[in-house]
């Protein structure tokens, strides 16, 4: 998932995190579903929650790419 910078004044970031809190959310949660909104009105609240920051926990553990392997050359 791509993830964007956004850089606030501090009135309208301690503005979001009091809605965030009083929402039950985090701060990216909240502009989640503000953005959402915006773009698309019809989504389901199900669909936000699930799909749209659904990511809980630790992020995954990639292995180690292995060397490419060699080939003949043509």
């Amino acid at each position: 998932m791509p993830q964007l910078n956004v850089y606030l004044p501090d009135n309208l970031a301690k503005a979001v995190h009091l809605k965030a809190v009083s929402a039950g959310k985090t701060d990216a949660e909240y502009i989640i579903d503000i953005v959402a909104a915006h773009i698309h009105p019809t989504w389901t609240e199900t669909y936000k929650t699930q799909v749209l920051g659904g990511w809980r926990g630790d992020p995954p553990v990639r292995p180690e790419s292995a060397l490419p392997e060699e080939r003949e050359a043509w």
